[in-house]
């Protein structure tokens, strides 16, 4: 049977490594750890797991402590994980019997979850490759890996369940040292330095970031989709701040309402749809944002590398649209697609709410 190595890098991970350990130890035949540095029990709980621990000194590069663990894997193939990911029982199972299959491949696709229940963000990820030296990490920073040879994908979800806050300013602090080092960003660096100024609510630098992006060749079509998405984001929250100007906010609204609708020409997605039917039913243009939400419900449109925000594609619109309906005094209308929401989550509070005051 073909043999797969799971690498992991960590660094204080006592709290929850065992949960992702013992989720490995089911279907791996080896398992790689490299530690980065910790002070707390972690070497500890992996070597109850496993001989293969190696120390890597942290140079601000998550690509060279992946590639060092992956240099470190002697079977056939290489899967990696982290430690806050979760894989269940019935997942567990399949990767069991995807081992069979794994000599077809040279890459494997397979689902990476973020969020939970409703929130559940999903997109899939390169996960296990031929260990063959040709499958590198990349970047320094939100590393991705080459992807090479025929390519496999499979309904195998890995859950990312993060239990602990990371310093939020971490990565943005190593691109801003790498920027002042000299480093002249390529097209997905300079989407992901403009998106942890995002992450950190300085919308205004971050705003400033993307539009240096959008200039750029070469862009990956999904970040500057999530780019457009990102930078509306942003006017529409430097919006809410600015609360003692309507025509300020209207204006601010204006300028998301723009790159959303560049995203939507780009390539229509549901979340730039929804989000743009959200800005114009807050600037009461009912009967447009109605057809944003429909649009939403009829488009069957999902990026398997894209971050698919589920809601956006029948909750959100169903809710939306009884409100709008609503304001459009066709309550009939309203209570159908209320009821419509509750059907999908049932202890949907904005449903809920919703059907006590449309009564």
């Amino acid at each position: 049977m073909t043999k797969l190595s799971v690498c992991m890098i960590i660094l204080n991970e006592e709290a929850i490594l065992r949960r992702i350990l013992n989720c490995a130890k089911t279907f791996c035949d080896e398992l790689i750890i490299v530690d980065t540095g910790s002070s707390d029990k972690s070497k500890e709980i992996a070597r109850e797991y496993t001989d293969n621990i190696y120390d890597f000194v942290w140079v601000n590069d998550f690509s060279k402590a992946r590639n060092y663990s992956f240099s470190k894997a002697k079977c056939d193939y290489i899967m990696w994980l982290d430690a806050d990911d979760f894989i269940t029982n019935e997942n567990c199972d399949k990767l069991k019997k995807l081992k069979l299959q794994l000599n077809n491949f040279d890459t494997i696709l397979l689902p990476y979850v973020l969020g939970k229940n409703k929130s559940r963000m999903i997109y899939y990820r390169e996960r296990i490759v031929k260990n063959d030296g040709t499958h590198l990490w990349l970047d320094p920073i939100h590393e991705v890996m080459q992807i090479t040879g025929k390519i496999g994908k499979f309904d195998i979800e890995i859950e990312h369940r993060k239990e602990k806050a990371n310093n939020p300013k971490r990565n943005l602090k190593v691109y801003q040292k790498l920027k002042k080092d000299g480093m002249i960003f390529n097209a997905r660096q300079q989407f992901y330095y403009a998106s942890e100024y995002y992450y950190n609510n300085l919308f205004h630098k971050a705003i400033a970031e993307y539009k240096v992006f959008f200039q750029m060749p070469n862009k990956y079509i999904e970040n500057e989709l999530q780019g457009y998405l990102n930078i509306a984001r942003c006017y529409l929250n430097l919006s809410k701040i600015i609360s003692n100007s309507s025509t300020a906010q209207n204006r601010l609204r204006d300028f998301a309402c723009l790159y959303l609708l560049k995203a939507i020409e780009l390539d229509p997605r549901c979340e730039h749809l929804c989000e743009l039917g959200i800005v114009l039913m807050e600037k009461e243009k009912f009967k447009s944002a109605i057809l944003c939400f429909d649009t939403c419900l009829k488009l069957d449109i999902k990026s398997d590398f894209a971050f698919n925000e589920k809601d956006k594609h029948d909750l959100i619109p169903y809710i939306n649209l009884g409100f709008c309906y609503y304001r459009l005094n066709n309550i009939k209308k309203a209570i159908n697609y209320n009821n419509l929401a509750l059907k999908l989550a049932p202890d949907n509070e904005i449903a809920l709410n919703n059907q006590k005051y449309f009564k």
